[in-house]
């Protein structure tokens, strides 16, 4: 438990973190897919 609007501004930026991080993955791993690096011929 996290009090006050200090802890949600906390949580919120903790939120938001992860969420970028999640995104630099995602495009990380479409550029990676896209030129054919996956590919296990």
């Amino acid at each position: 438990y996290f009090g006050g609007a200090g802890g949600a501004l906390r949580m919120g930026f903790l939120l938001v973190e992860m969420l970028v991080f999640l995104a630099i993955l995602g495009v990380g791993y479409v550029y990676v897919w896209k030129r054919g690096a996956l590919q296990w011929d």
